[in-house]
């Protein structure tokens, strides 16, 4: 990128807003530049639930650009990068350090690695793209390409690296905005995430070195594919039924506090209300009856009489589905969702396949198994596999526990027929009223969206739903609502394409930015 003598001379006196802003920024150098980068960083975060101000991404992201065009050496840009990568996941994940705080007295030490430590160490993802943006050496458009490229294979690197964390993806933003969603279905949330980047970098053209022809023609396209997506999210939701009819599902959502729900002497009182709500007027009317993940405190496969009690929520001629923990005779434990009948018990389980680090168990096991830093106290086990569960009357589902629903293309068995629709059971309780829940509540809804099916989602706290296969939310209860929701379970679509292809839609947005990038670098050059 241009050095940055350039950007400061790229400001002559009576030289638009836009050029002086920039020349500002790029006089800024040492800890004014840190920090400048950091409440850049910060504020992008707004763009995300519960927020969900997606214009805060431009005015962030063209600073960012800006700083990087003024960074005099590599590691300059590296730092720029990383300071405003932690100012960006620290606004969006603070919530991540409430949980610390529902056992404080042993979490205490925790708490500031699980806020910090995270936000830092995502960032070390934004300092290389910064890094290898600058150190590229492109101008203009080119450059800007070339920094939208790299950040989207860092979100796919995110995605997997340590198991995965690909939480608040930038095409995330738009879930209160379902015209925009529906891009989802064709490429994921990766190309909502490659033409909002675009877009929000795209005005730092106009104060970059280079030719006005390129700038506006990379303005042009960011915008134009942009407000296609739009225009495409239209003319799909024109065609799309406002009004479902199906099975109705009764959503159970207790709102029990997270400091009290293991309390052994309120456990059975917990399990009682759940059956009350979910006994409530027109319970002769329910297909199936959704509980939240560990909404059951017990080993539940292993007491009958238990087993019998809260059979009286399952529909005679449907079923209960209910999270609770499983621990077998060795002691070894899993994060289980059952399906209950009346007549026949728990006829179907399913262990969580996608465990949460440090939540559920320790990662490095060799390294830091001897700590005590395991939420559940003491790792847990992975199920064998995602699956298409049958249940009573219904079509099949596919059973996603807490956080397995954020995780693009892998919510659904490759290897079984597609369900009928996805289940997430959840248990946000821990995160209290912070934006945590919200985020993943847009998760669900982006999930939906791509693969064209409905979602069942049942929340301790909330949000507990019922999403439409174009991501739209038919019903929901609020958040620490006590309440019992009856909704109809809307017919999946036709398979999307990206359901069809999953992931490896990213190869074919790597090589067209790639493309653009190497063809704006080429307009550059032949000047």
């Amino acid at each position: 990128m241009s050095s940055r003598v350039e950007s400061e001379a790229a400001a002559p006196q009576g030289s638009s807003l836009l050029q002086r802003l920039h020349a500002r920024v790029a006089r800024q150098s040492g800890w004014r530049a840190a920090l400048l980068a950091f409440v850049s960083g910060l504020i992008s975060a707004g763009a995300f639930a519960p927020v969900s101000i997606v214009p805060l991404l431009i005015p962030t992201f063209v600073v960012l650009m800006w700083q990087l065009a003024a960074a005099e050496r590599g590691s300059q840009a590296l730092w720029r990068g990383w300071f405003f990568g932690t100012g960006h996941f620290l606004g969006g994940l603070y919530w991540v350090g409430i949980a610390m705080t529902v056992d404080i007295e042993r979490f205490w030490w925790f708490l500031p690695i699980s806020i910090a430590g995270l936000s830092a160490g995502l960032a070390i993802f934004i300092a290389l793209v910064a890094w290898a943006t600058w150190r590229a050496r492109l101008t203009g458009a080119a450059s800007l390409s070339l920094f939208v490229l790299l950040w989207m294979v860092a979100e796919w690197l995110r995605s997997w690296v340590l198991s995965g964390f690909p939480w608040n993806l930038i095409g995330s933003a738009w879930s209160e905005v379902p015209v925009a969603l529906q891009l989802a279905s064709v490429t994921g949330v990766w190309g909502l995430s490659a033409i909002t980047l675009l877009a929000a970098v795209s005005l730092a053209a106009l104060t970059l070195p280079g030719s006005r022809r390129s700038a506006f023609a990379f303005i042009g396209l960011s915008w134009g594919l942009l407000a296609a997506a739009l225009l495409f999210g239209i003319l799909r939701l024109s065609a799309a039924p406002s009004v479902w009819e199906g099975p109705t599902v009764r959503l159970v959502q207790p709102s029990v506090p997270q400091s009290l729900k293991w309390d052994a002497g309120r456990a059975f009182g917990h399990v009682r209300q759940l059956v009350e709500l979910s006994r409530k007027p027109g319970f002769d009317q329910v297909a199936l009856v959704v509980w939240p993940e560990t909404a059951v405190p017990f080993n539940l496969w292993r007491d009958p009489d238990l087993i019998r009690f809260i059979g009286q929520a399952a529909p005679p001629e449907g079923a209960l589905v209910t999270g609770a923990p499983r621990y077998l005779p060795d002691g070894e434990g899993f994060n289980a969702l059952h399906v209950v009948t009346q007549d026949g018990g728990i006829v179907e389980t399913y262990d969580k396949v996608h465990l949460v680090p440090f939540g559920e168990y320790v990662p490095l096991g060799d390294f830091l198994g001897g700590l005590d830093i395991a939420v559940t106290r003491g790792s847990l086990s992975s199920g064998p596999g995602l699956t298409a569960l049958p249940l009573p009357g219904l079509p099949t589902a596919s059973p996603l526990i807490c956080y397995e629903v954020i995780f693009p293309g892998k919510v659904v068995a490759s290897d079984q027929p597609r369900p009928g629709f996805l289940l997430n059971l959840t248990n946000d309780a821990w995160f209290g009223n912070s934006s945590g829940p919200y985020q993943h509540f847009a998760s669900a809804k982006l999930r939906a969206a791509e693969e064209g099916l409905p979602l069942v989602r049942a929340a301790n706290n909330g949000i507990s739903a019922m999403i439409d296969p174009y991501g739209r939310v038919i019903a929901a209860l609020a958040l620490n609502e006590r309440a019992a929701l009856d909704s109809p379970l809307p017919p999946p679509l036709p398979s999307t394409f990206f359901a069809r292809s999953g992931n490896f839609v990213l190869l074919g947005l790597f090589a067209a930015l790639l493309l653009t990038t190497y063809t704006f670098a080429r307009f550059s050059l032949s000047r």
